[in-house]
């Protein structure tokens, strides 16, 4: 836990996720703050990035579109039109590098096709 680096108690901590807990957007999960990766795929000849976080249980990777690549820019605009499924993209660590990967540039290339 990383509540002496940033000085919350664990009350603070579970008041705060019993807030999170009454919106009802989006999926809620604590990651591991210093395990963070990028992927970086070319599609039709242009770079998109996306950026990775593990969570807890460690077998998983969530990932979702980062500002890293200049392509991703247009992406990002329109991420609040998005089917639900596709703003972010959760992994299992069990797949090769090479099977994640292949599941980032199809997971992009969807986007880019409900973008159009």
């Amino acid at each position: 836990m990383y509540n002496h680096q940033y000085l919350i108690s664990e009350d603070h901590l579970s008041a705060f996720e019993y807030s999170l807990s009454k919106l009802n957007k989006g999926i809620h999960t604590r990651c591991h703050l210093d395990a963070r990766g990028h992927f970086y795929v070319e599609i039709d000849n242009v770079e998109y990035s996306a950026r990775t976080l593990l969570p807890w249980d460690k077998e998983t990777r969530i990932v979702f579109l980062d500002e890293d690549a200049h392509a991703n820019t247009f992406i990002r605009s329109q991420l609040h039109l998005l089917p639900t499924e596709l703003p972010y993209l959760i992994l299992d660590r069990q797949l090769s590098y090479e099977e994640q990967e292949l599941k980032v540039r199809n997971w992009i290339h969807q986007i880019l096709l409900s973008c159009k």
